[in-house]
């Protein structure tokens, strides 16, 4: 009720100062004087989008329809035409849309070509309320045939188009004049060219879109076979075809025949992008038999090269389609010709073309084909051959000839895609590994950039594909260890990659420099390697070498790597030393809370040095010792501790938008929190009957008072089991809420990893009666395969194995309570000793979509960080105007959909020093705004109560279109925290102080009367 009431106040405000501004511009809209008059109607643009209201729309619109309508100067009219075109999202806000519409209409009657023209323009963008005004439809359509001059008809045509496009009936009706215009001869070339392009819009039925398609492609293109002429009913057809699907067969066999029959380079060069386009709309490519045969004619005879670039990135669209490969290899035995294998042979030589771009498609289409064929096909193995051949033969050349740099990105991109398909490769590796090691040593970063950028491209793709084929890159790990110490060696004229280090190391825009980037994508790619195959490690050789060159940048780059892939002992022996090495106070407590996060995990790892597997351990036997077997509590406290002092200094560090870290780490010792507590649990119940599956026989041969305690166990234990489960659940949230992060892959693993231990709880020590059933039996696989598609994981894996030990242990019923113990404790070290991925971008502070917010308060500009107290009439409120936009720095599939503005409001003036009467006081506003078009503008008003002085804490939240509230983001921040009311969690929200003051009455004493 208080929030319908404060939006009824909103409007009312919002309509009164609309109003005032309307009557202003009123006053100057019928001026003699012609600038005031232009003036004012260009100012109508700013009212009916700052005051979205549908009176003032339709206020604002009939007054301008009624100048456009009595003026005579068509200057005047003309920039009317241009308010409409910028306020055409609201014209479906007016009120009396058939005045507004018989207004402009009846300029249509008028003897100046001019005026009817602007007219009909006008008409054009009210297109979406004109859809059912057949009584116009005939207006406009008889203007279209009586017309004269140039202009009026082209206006005309512009029009019918718009209008064409939202009215079915009107599309259907104005065909038949159009075919008539069309095939007159009175009719300009150009008319002729606007007229056929409006057939594109004749989709409203079935019976239209044949006719149209039959206009264009039996009477038009034979009756005007010139050049121009063929290229609009070409573009024309296809897009016909993209808006319905009835004529798509069509469409394609007429432009396969115009490809064969026209011999205009510029024609065929049009029907191949159009088949272009259409084959990638289309998601059933095998509904329609391409021609074949004729696409490897044209690739193989044809004399111009556009052609066949052309006829090859048709190619590499249907390679795409698997239904489309196994025809090019099938095609032979079913109609006894080879034309379609010849295709992939054809391509096959295209591999070793001059041209770079024909390698490259060539490249995207054989490797499309190796995807989608079965190795032991008798084709398929001397195509990889060719392919291994041509990539690293392109390897050397683009890397002699110094061409763009694109080239070598896309040649990057090809080999990963490779090796994805065919991962036994290994001569592309060696050949990668063989140029490094030929240019290391030659390198020299003033001269050698475009030397220095291609190694980096080659070592991202090294780092890329490793995860494909580890053991081939452990093979060369010894090769890329020298590579690395000869980098490391070259002279390093450029330090300020270091100087970003000593003096800030958090500023997220700076980019590697070149050399250390490329050393630390080849480290990466070690310690990946290392983290899959769990052998050999990163040689400390390097480590040494880069501290005594004082290379401390890349470092810190290669402790990131190293938190990543889970190497807490590297990460922490790095991160020791470099805090040595920074002045700033912010860069100080950033690296020390890396460095305890770094320690708590190592202890986590290290925190039992037993190594044997789950049923090793269960086949021992059973009455000897455990003192070695069980985590050591004691190191799980210690953990704990340096998780705290890691989010002390996280806090400390004062870093900006560091929300999604100082929550990362909590969900982290939370974990661990719960780990001890059920370590705890354990130790308090050692002797108590653990084993589910002797519930019955306890129950009749146990006294009540066991029975008791069985039963408070059982109760813990699902208390525990309910903790995890919430933590899984929070970390999915996370994901929800921090969805700026294109891959949150990491945080679905945790909450995998929680899932898994509330699993295990539950099999283990919780009876089947008093179980939750439901999160007993979730489908694992189905999580397993969704939540990470890197099976090669090592977490996974090992989720995988425990998923499978769990289903021995409930199927066998001799378990005892040691093993049941057991169990438990080496599941929990198997988790461990694999440890938690620090998120790539938990080194990110500055998102990937950010707000950008701009306030005014009474039509007065004011700064986010404005300190002085604001003037408020009681009874009067403020009227807040909020605008902004929204940018993504990456191509992000969920959008932003609204902006939530939430003003707080305390009185200061009645709130005393305890926290429960603040909170009584406070008092809060929302107000949703829309995002449209990455932009959101609009005006509140905040009211008060009481006089007094108030506190207003502004915060901002985005939406996005799952109804999930976004992390929010502030590009301002308050540095004087002088009131004490402020808390911790709102120190980057925006503070406002307002002194509300009771209105002052005024009299003026009348004369007397004598």
């Amino acid at each position: 009720m208080t929030s319908t009431t404060s939006d009824m106040n909103v409007n009312i405000g919002l309509e009164a100062e609309a109003m005032a501004l309307l009557i202003s511009l009123n006053k100057d809209l019928h001026s003699p004087n012609l600038s005031l008059q232009i003036q004012s109607i260009v100012r109508f643009t700013d009212l009916i989008t700052e005051f979205p209201l549908p009176i003032i729309a339709n206020s604002a619109l009939l007054k301008l329809a009624d100048v456009f309508k009595s003026c005579n100067n068509n200057f005047v009219r003309y920039w009317i035409v241009s308010v409409f075109e910028q306020v055409r999202g609201e014209l479906l806000k007016v009120l009396n849309k058939d005045a507004l519409v018989e207004k402009i209409a009846d300029v249509l009657e008028s003897n100046d070509p001019i005026a009817r023209s602007l007219a009909l323009r006008l008409l054009g963008q009210m297109a979406e309320i004109l859809s059912d005004r057949i009584d116009l439809h005939h207006h406009i359509e008889k203007n279209l045939l009586t017309c004269i001059e140039g202009y009026e008809r082209e206006s005309c045509v512009v029009a019918i188009e718009q209008i064409c496009s939202t009215s079915k009936s009107f599309a259907s009706q104005i065909l038949p004049q159009l075919e008539i215009l069309i095939n007159d001869i009175k009719t300009p070339p150009q008319a002729k060219l606007l007229l056929i392009k409006v057939l594109r819009h004749m989709h409203s039925d079935v019976k239209t879109v044949k006719k149209a398609f039959h206009l264009c492609t039996n009477d038009l293109l034979k009756n005007y076979p010139s050049t121009p002429f063929v290229l609009v009913i070409l573009d024309t057809i296809s897009q016909l075809a993209q808006n319905s699907v009835f004529i798509v067969k069509d469409t394609f066999l007429f432009l396969f025949d115009i490809l064969k029959i026209d011999g205009r380079k510029r024609v065929k060069l049009t029907c191949l992008n159009n088949i272009s386009k259409l084959s990638k709309l289309l998601s059933d490519t095998y509904t329609f038999d391409f021609p074949f045969d004729s696409l490897y004619n044209f690739l193989n005879q044809s004399p111009f090269e556009s052609i066949k670039l052309n006829v090859l990135k048709l190619l590499a669209s249907l390679s795409y389609s698997a239904f489309n490969v196994r025809k090019w290899f099938k095609y032979k035995q079913l109609t006894n010709t080879d034309n379609n294998l010849k295709i992939v042979h054809l391509v096959e030589h295209v591999l070793f073309h001059y041209n770079v771009q024909f390698v490259d498609l060539a490249l995207e289409i054989l490797i499309n084909v190796i995807r989608y064929t079965d190795e032991s096909f008798i084709e398929i193995q001397p195509l990889i051959l060719n392919i291994n051949n041509a990539i690293c033969l392109s390897i050397h050349k683009r890397i002699s000839l110094r061409n763009d740099l694109v080239y070598i990105k896309k040649l990057c991109e090809y080999i990963v895609r490779f090796i994805k398909a065919y991962p036994k490769n290994e001569d592309i590796t060696k050949t990668i590994i063989k140029i490094m090691e030929q240019q290391s040593t030659n390198l020299s970063d003033s001269s050698n950039t475009y030397l220095i950028q291609c190694l980096v491209y080659l070592s991202k793709c090294l780092y890329k594909y490793s995860i494909y084929c580890p053991s081939i890159i452990n093979q060369n790990v010894q090769k890329l260890t020298k590579i690395i110490i000869s980098l490391c060696n070259v002279n390093n004229s450029n330090h300020n990659n270091n100087n970003i280090f000593i003096n800030n190391l958090n500023n997220n825009h700076t980019q590697l420099y070149s050399k250390d980037e490329l050393i630390t994508q080849l480290c990466g790619t070690i310690l990946r390697t290392i983290s899959i195959l769990k052998q050999n490690k990163l040689d400390d050789s390097i480590i040494e070498l880069l501290y005594t060159n004082q290379n401390y940048w890349c470092l810190y780059c290669i402790a990131k790597e190293a938190l990543f892939y889970r190497h807490f002992y590297l990460a922490e022996s790095i991160l020791s030393n470099l805090i040595k090495y920074v002045e700033s106070e912010t860069s100080l407590f950033w690296l020390q809370s890396l460095y305890n996060w770094s320690k708590a995990e190592n202890l986590l790892m290290t925190a039992n040095n037993n190594n044997n597997s789950i049923e090793e351990e269960q086949s021992r036997n059973v009455s000897m010792s455990s003192n070695n077997l069980f985590i050591k509590q004691e190191n799980l406290e210690e953990s704990l501790q340096y998780f705290d002092q890691s989010i002390i200094q996280l806090k400390a560090s004062g870093i900006s938008n560091c929300g999604f870290q100082l929550l990362c780490l909590r969900m982290r010792k939370k974990y661990v929190e719960y780990i001890l507590n059920l370590i705890l649990l354990l130790n308090n119940y050692q002797q108590q009957p653990l084993s589910t599956t002797t519930t019955n026989n306890m129950m009749d041969t146990k006294s009540d008072s066991d029975n008791n305690n069985y039963h408070s166990s059982s109760i813990l234990y699902q208390n525990s089991f309910n903790q995890f489960i919430d933590l899984s659940e929070k970390y999915n949230d996370m994901i929800n809420s921090f969805f700026d992060h294109l891959n949150p892959t990491i945080l679905k693993s945790s909450s995998f990893v929680c899932r898994i231990l509330s699993k295990a709880i539950s099999t283990i020590f919780i009876p089947h009666p008093l179980r939750n059933q439901k999160l007993h039996d979730t489908n694992f696989t189905h999580l397993l395969n969704n939540n990470n598609q890197d099976l090669k994981d090592p977490l996974l894996i090992q989720c995988n194995f425990i998923l499978q030990q769990l289903q021995k242990f409930e199927n066998n019923s001799k378990n005892n309570n040691l093993q049941n113990k057991i169990m438990i404790h080496f599941i929990i070290q198997s988790l461990n000793r694999i440890g938690f991925s620090v998120p790539s971008f938990y080194f990110t502070t500055v998102p990937n979509t950010i707000l950008k917010l701009e306030m005014e308060i009474n039509n007065q500009n004011i700064l986010l960080n404005y300190n002085k107290p604001i003037t408020s009439i009681l009874g009067q409120g403020l009227v807040f105007k909020f605008s902004g936009y929204i940018t993504y720095k990456k191509l992000l599939k969920r959008r932003v959909k609204a902006v939530c503005i939430t003003i707080e409001q305390v009185n200061l003036s009645t709130t005393t020093a305890t926290t429960a009467v603040a909170t009584m006081n406070r008092k809060e506003q929302r107000f949703m705004i829309p995002v449209i078009e990455n932009s959101f503008q609009k005006r509140c008003l905040c009211h008060f109560e009481s006089e007094g002085r108030y506190q207003l804490v502004i915060k901002t939240q985005m939406i996005d279109q799952n109804d999930c509230y976004i992390w929010w983001n502030n590009n301002y921040q308050i540095q004087n925290y002088e009131m004490l009311n402020i808390r911790e969690e709102d120190k980057k929200h925006v503070h406002l102080f307002v002194d509300v003051k009771p209105f002052q009455v005024t009299t003026t004493r009348l004369p007397l009367q004598h």
